[in-house]
């Protein structure tokens, strides 16, 4: 297994449709849309892209891939997972915090799911970013200065852009959302080979390294979403043995059946869900909406089967329209990335 760190040379671009003319962009991205930014690289450059989606179509991914979380420096962030801080009265009375709170470090990450006391962490220093980001005081003391100086590693705003009609000249102004990173900080992401280890992390580095020039996420011909990359090897979490699991990539069960076992049977499960839609474009580069699929959050916890794997690439190509052949078939990534959770952080859920 290894882990990715992306730089960013400009600002991100990774929206989210919320209603009719409404957009949120996302500080993070997603598996799904990342593994839909490695298949176009792979498109683009040539390859046999129906041949490398066959092991994923089939249930049997040559690989797992979590979404890209922000990092600052050194520390990286992890979603917040759904599981009660130690001691259980440690956050007692600070719903408004709970509610604001979205990243973890992974000093405070681990303790969570190895169900480790937290006390002494919980201090209003370690919360930071507007309380968005939770972390130790090791850690904090790490963040680059630029993190600290500007008060967080990452900020969100809305920029003015102008397209102009070239029919009839006329400009049509609109406002788009965009992330930009402080500097010594960007995204991280972590991929574990299931097979061909060689294989696969060639195609990877040869789809990463179109990216960073073509860039990641929208607005791309402005400026959007180029990155320098590196990569770094990690161990991979066991999960042998482990009853249960985080996800750190969005989840789409396979069938009713896995989503009863994962989920629904399982009082200590906690989850939640996120309806995901977005755009493709068929085999002439007219642009169609994709079908939409409700997905399991990253963060969630999942009972986990020992050596199963949970999930599916799920079919989203729209029906009806377009040029759409059998080989040019639209998939979600939907794939759980695990991380084992200590039955000491485990809590049933009321329902």
């Amino acid at each position: 297994a290894c882990w990715v760190r992306l730089t960013l040379k400009g600002p991100l671009h990774v929206g989210r449709f919320v209603g009719v003319e409404r957009e949120a962009v996302l500080d993070w991205v997603p598996a799904d849309t990342l593994f839909g930014a490695l298949v176009s690289a792979w498109a683009f450059s040539g390859h046999d892209v129906a041949a490398y989606l066959e092991a994923f179509i089939a249930g049997d991914p040559p690989f797992l891939l979590t979404s890209a979380f922000p990092l600052a420096g050194p520390v990286r962030f992890y979603p917040r997972p759904w599981l009660r801080p130690q001691p259980p009265d440690l956050l007692a009375g600070a719903r408004k915090r709970i509610k604001r709170l979205r990243w973890v470090s992974a000093g405070v990450f681990g303790r969570l799911l190895a169900g480790e006391s937290l006390a002494g962490e919980a201090g209003d220093e370690n919360f930071v970013h507007n309380e968005a980001v939770w972390l130790t005081r090791a850690e904090r003391a790490q963040l680059p200065p630029a993190a600290l100086e500007e008060g967080s590693a990452w900020k969100s705003q809305t920029v003015p852009h102008v397209t102009v009609d070239r029919s009839q000249a006329r400009s049509n102004l609109f406002h788009a959302g965009r992330v930009d990173f402080a500097a010594e900080c960007g995204l991280w992401f972590a991929v574990r080979y299931r097979r061909d280890e060689a294989l696969w992390q060639a195609r990877l580095r040869g789809a990463l390294d179109y990216l960073a020039e073509a860039g990641l996420g929208g607005l791309r011909s402005t400026g959007h979403g180029a990155f320098e990359w590196g990569a770094a090897d990690e161990p991979v979490p066991d999960t042998t043995g482990a009853s249960h699991a985080v996800t750190l990539s969005r989840y789409a069960p396979r069938d009713v059946d896995e989503l009863r076992a994962a989920l629904l049977a399982e009082p200590r499960a906690a989850y939640g869900l996120v309806l995901v839609g977005g755009w493709c474009r068929d085999g002439v580069l007219h642009a169609y909406r994709r079908r939409s699929v409700r997905m399991v959050d990253e963060g969630s916890v999942l009972a986990w089967p020992t050596g199963a794997v949970l999930g599916h690439a799920v079919d989203v190509t729209p029906q009806g329209v377009g040029q759409f052949g059998h080989r040019h078939r639209v998939l979600r990534y939907g794939y759980a990335y695990p991380v084992p959770v200590a039955p000491a952080a485990l809590q049933e859920v009321p329902q």
